[in-house]
């Protein structure tokens, strides 16, 4: 039977990425699957009779990827308007600050009523 490299399996339209990509994949499911990943300088050949349950598993694996990536940004953009919420409270709290009378003043227009 055929075999295929990363390269020219990222080329096919099913798979719509890059041979990089497939190759993180593939590292990530040869764990997830139990199999021993090829070691460095060793070279990935995957039979054609695995291409549909591979492009199964890596288009579930990408979705998974867009989904914790979008989780990421959205606690990022959370943590921000936390950040921000908590800095205009600081300010409100400035201002309010130095709305109030210091103890100063607060004698000096008792003495000026007194």
């Amino acid at each position: 039977m055929a075999t295929f490299t990363p390269a020219q399996i990222a080329a096919r339209p099913a798979f719509n990425t890059d041979a990089k990509t497939l190759r993180i994949f593939l590292r990530a499911d040869a764990k997830e699957q139990g199999y021993q990943a090829p070691g460095k300088g060793s070279k990935w050949a995957i039979e054609g009779k695995d291409l549909n349950s591979l492009r199964g598993r890596f288009n579930r694996w990408t979705a998974a990827q867009e989904a914790a990536r979008a989780a990421r940004a959205e606690a990022v953009k959370a943590a921000q308007k936390a950040e921000d919420a908590d800095e205009a409270a600081d300010e409100a709290e400035a201002i309010a600050e130095d709305l109030e009378p210091s103890e100063a003043e607060l004698e000096a227009l008792a003495a000026d009523e007194g």
